[in-house]
């Protein structure tokens, strides 16, 4: 019987931004967007740091406090320049 092997994902596959950025997303743009976050606004990320992870318990209720939504767009990505924060800047 011959065994099935699972797909591996493209490597470059989590640089790729999918937006809107949003609990469950992961990759440089989450992590520039944490960047952002604490650069422009203070935003604390003690437990998981700069993880390139969106949700609980830091990225997620950052986004909400200081941006008032849940997800971010592309054009907010790009019209804040978070692309520009990079490792760094902060």
């Amino acid at each position: 019987m011959k065994k099935i092997r699972a797909k591996r994902k493209d490597k470059g596959a989590k640089d790729t931004p999918t937006f809107p950025l949003r609990v469950g997303s992961e990759g440089k743009e989450v992590e520039q967007l944490q960047r952002f976050l604490a650069k422009r606004f203070g935003a604390k990320f003690p437990k998981y740091g700069f993880d390139g992870k969106f949700g609980e318990p830091e990225t997620l209720p950052s986004v909400k406090k200081h941006l008032g939504r849940e997800e971010v767009s592309e054009e907010l990505f790009k019209t804040n320049r978070m692309m520009d924060f990079h490792t760094n800047d902060v």
